[in-house]
């Protein structure tokens, strides 16, 4: 079987996705807390272009792989100590960067293009802070927040994150394995259409988390392949040694 592979540090301004539920919807930001982060480097790709067309060689297609759809759609599976970005590419081409992490102690760093945030580990629950205009962490309150906040506060992350459950309908095809980021993926595609309308999507899920790591669309009408410029894919992913700044 066949390996593509995506380079790690390359915002892909073709990429687009299906029901982007929220992920990537904010503009603008930039990064404070985290140092040494991954560089990203724009290029030029061809309008609809997919993970293939993209990044050259062929998928293989010629793979009889036993695929529990059902039993994938809910397996995703956040490493102990991790840190995820994603490059983001909007409908109006701007690329944002979204990304969380979490450290060896349980503390989470969350940033996308409004929000810088690091919320604390403290018992069973968190306590935030945020980057003020001068490049410091304020606390935000003096009260705790729980799990459950702080998912909700990451939604952008997650949106791209757990993409799985679109595997469960079993119309996926398997189409091999990828490299995005220097991990191993299971890569999938998934067509729907209507008259002389077809749209193309493809999947590149992490083998050991079920992390969703990259998602592109294809529209055509009557073979002919309309221009779009949503989408996202992984830049970044530690799962050790993972370090962002903490208040004093």
């Amino acid at each position: 079987m066949k390996k593509n592979k995506i380079g790690t540090a390359i915002a892909l301004t073709g990429l687009a996705a299906m029901v982007m539920a929220g992920c990537g919807s904010a503009q603008g930001g930039t990064g404070r807390i985290l140092e040494n982060s991954a560089a990203t480097v724009s290029v030029e790709t061809e309008a609809g272009a997919g993970i293939t067309e993209l990044f050259g060689a062929q998928a293989s297609s010629e793979n009889e792989r036993e695929i529990d759809w059902e039993a994938m759609a809910g397996v995703v599976s956040f490493p102990k100590e991790y840190l995820i970005s994603y490059d983001v590419s909007l409908d109006d081409g701007t690329v944002i960067t979204i990304t969380k992490g979490r450290d060896a102690q349980g503390n989470i760093y969350y940033r996308d293009a409004d929000t810088e945030a690091v919320y604390v580990k403290s018992g069973t629950a968190y306590q935030l802070y945020t980057m003020n205009e001068d490049g410091e962490l304020q606390e935000e309150k003096s009260s705790k927040y729980k799990a459950e906040y702080v998912e909700k506060a990451t939604k952008e992350f997650l949106d791209c994150a757990k993409q799985n459950s679109i595997m469960a309908s079993g119309s996926a095809k398997d189409e091999g394995t990828i490299v995005v980021a220097e991990r191993d993926c299971n890569y999938y595609s998934v067509s729907v259409g209507f008259a002389n309308f077809v749209q193309t999507y493809e999947y590149a899920f992490d083998q050991e988390t079920g992390i969703c790591l990259a998602k592109t669309e294809q529209k055509s009408i009557s073979g002919h392949t309309l221009e779009n410029n949503e989408g996202f894919y992984c830049v970044e992913f530690k799962t050790s040694d993972v370090k962002f700044e903490l208040p004093n």
